[in-house]
């Protein structure tokens, strides 16, 4: 037997300790780094909500007065900040308690994972390549992507058990939390075992009873979260980057390649996707293409379920460690900690030709963890040679 062997016959025997060990690393990066600036800046924004709570302004519920932050999300994240009002009024230890939130649900995402691959008789040792991705840390201690994901695997894994009312109240929960994970909506609907009609009824009155407040007293703000959709294309957005490099398009030719890519998709998840995983990780790219910005956090939405599609997993590390490099061109908090600040993309040189290759290794990555989904469900795609290679 080789090192090789050995080493992966240990992590799958002592699997349950070794995910413990890497929690409470997690854990003490948390206490050491939690009050980094550039890992603040939302956290910031989110503690001076609070602060307005504590005088009675609850967004979406008494105000139509937004503060930036949760009027960008559904109001569940609202309701998911009121107990922080009950915190000393100090942004260090909302920040931690925030952050300890973070590190319980990435214990869950591992967690379902490894019951999800359980189940499929599969290495739940694939698990530990999560540690490995920079973005899933760096985001785990400044963002609340991991809260939604968590209950996205959590209720996929009560859908595979055959359980419609769990799986539906939790999908709504996280779908109230943020968006995206709406598109499992349809998605779970190829689930067999999954009575679709029980699963849907407890998905909507979930989803109605944490909306009631909002209904009674400030219904105009419901579409809210919406409202991202028309603003300005970054510069690491698909059109935006067509902009950046002076290979700007007519609006209307913008529109015509962005819905005609959005009817490429569709067309190939309906035909050739089989799968819930699958089907929903489709309609997750089409968000991302069709975004006006393609934010790094998302890499938090689609990693776990890369794992599960069967991605190689230094493919899926290679993916997170091109994203953490193109971080700080992407966010000006970190950009002025490292000198990469837009103004300097612009001017051309280095930092705008580093930009530029990492935005297309970024979106050839994304497109190829597209067309692993399709081809691995019956699609016949023509791409690169180097990326068809056969398993032996």
């Amino acid at each position: 037997m080789n090192y090789r062997t050995q080493f992966l016959t240990y992590l799958s025997k002592n699997l349950t300790a070794v995910i413990s060990v890497l929690i409470i690393v997690q854990v003490l990066i948390l206490l050491l780094f939690t009050s980094i600036e550039f890992l603040t800046y939302d956290k910031g924004i989110w503690f001076n909500v609070v602060n307005g709570m504590r005088e009675g302004r609850i967004p979406y519920i008494t105000t139509d007065e937004f503060i930036l932050g949760p009027s960008e999300y559904p109001v569940l994240f609202t309701y998911f900040l009121l107990p922080f009002t009950l915190l000393p009024d100090s942004f260090y230890y909302f920040s931690l308690v925030f952050g300890l939130v973070q590190v319980f649900f990435t214990f869950l995402i591992v967690r379902v994972l490894v019951l999800l691959f359980n189940m499929r008789k599969e290495d739940s040792s694939k698990v530990l390549f999560l540690f490995l991705c920079p973005v899933f840390y760096l985001m785990s201690l400044s963002r609340f992507d991991l809260m939604p994901v968590g209950l996205l695997l959590l209720s996929y894994y009560y859908a595979r058990k055959g359980n419609p009312y769990a799986s539906g109240v939790i999908l709504a929960l996280a779908s109230t939390l943020k968006l995206f994970p709406l598109v499992f909506v349809p998605s779970f609907f190829l689930i067999k075992k999954l009575d679709y009609k029980k699963f849907l009824l407890a998905f909507l009155l979930t989803a109605f009873a944490i909306y009631i407040p909002v209904f009674i007293l400030q219904p105009g703000t419901i579409f809210s979260p919406l409202s991202f959709v028309g603003s300005d294309y970054r510069p690491e957005s698909l059109f935006g980057f067509l902009g950046f490099m002076n290979l700007a398009v007519p609006s209307w030719a913008a529109s015509l390649i962005k819905y005609s890519i959005i009817a490429l998709v569709l067309i190939l998840a309906f035909k050739k996707v089989r799968s819930a995983v699958g089907f929903g990780f489709s309609l997750i790219i089409l968000l991302m293409v069709s975004s006006p910005l393609f934010s790094p956090q998302w890499n938090i939405w689609i990693v776990p379920l890369l794992l599960l599609i069967g991605v190689c997993p230094l493919i899926i590390i290679v993916f997170e460690v091109i994203t953490f490099i193109e971080f700080p061109f992407i966010w000006s908090k970190v950009a002025g900690l490292t000198g990469f600040t837009h103004e300097r993309f612009f001017e051309g040189g280095v930092y705008s030709i580093l930009f530029v290759l990492l935005n297309i290794a970024r979106y050839a990555f994304l497109y190829y963890f597209f067309y692993r989904v399709v081809k691995k469900e019956g699609a016949s795609l023509k791409f690169p040679k180097f990326l068809l290679r056969k398993k032996s």
